[in-house]
């Protein structure tokens, strides 16, 4: 190990809380946007125009809240399993329990959950194309190069772990 590694491998550590804080974010911003009577110390944080709906909000934390939820569990997971989060580390096991189970990649399905929970409650058909968009581009530039890494680094066991496990859900 080079003098560099440590430092880099520290770099792209960081990023990890950098995602767990996306729906920290998107929740409070969703939780002060609620009806006054439900908000409770966060009303009047945002601007009236702002106030969703019931519906809109209880979808919004959904969205947001089951989002944070993949994020944390499939990191927890893999942490559990030895197997760094970033993508650019090679895994050390092919990880199929947990949120592995029913998805091949649940944190960036939790990631596209939150951004599609503030969406949501922005009622913003931008907001939506940014999640749909965000979707697409974590599908096409990220997962689909981590199943290759799995499948180069650990074959028939990937393979067979793709047979029954969808990429997405």
């Amino acid at each position: 190990m080079n003098g560099a590694e440590p430092a880099q491998a520290a770099a792209r550590g960081s990023v990890t809380p950098l995602l767990w804080l996306l729906p920290a974010v998107a929740l409070q911003a969703t939780l002060a946007a609620l009806p006054a009577s439900l908000s409770g110390p966060l009303a009047g944080a945002l601007p009236a125009a702002f106030e969703l709906s019931l519906l809109q909000g209880l979808a919004a934390l959904a969205l947001i809240a089951g989002g944070g939820w993949l994020i944390k569990a499939g990191a927890d997971e893999l942490e559990w399993n030895a197997t760094p989060v970033c993508v650019d580390d090679p895994a050390r096991a092919l990880v199929a329990t947990g949120p592995y189970r029913l998805g091949r990649h649940p944190m960036y399905l939790g990631a596209v959950a939150v951004l599609a929970g503030t969406a949501t409650a922005l009622g913003s058909p931008v907001a939506a194309l940014v999640a749909a968009g965000y979707a697409a581009w974590i599908d096409l530039r990220h997962a689909r190069r981590e199943d290759a890494a799995l499948h180069a680094r650990f074959g028939p066991a990937w393979r067979a772990y793709a047979a029954r496990t969808r990429r997405w859900l």
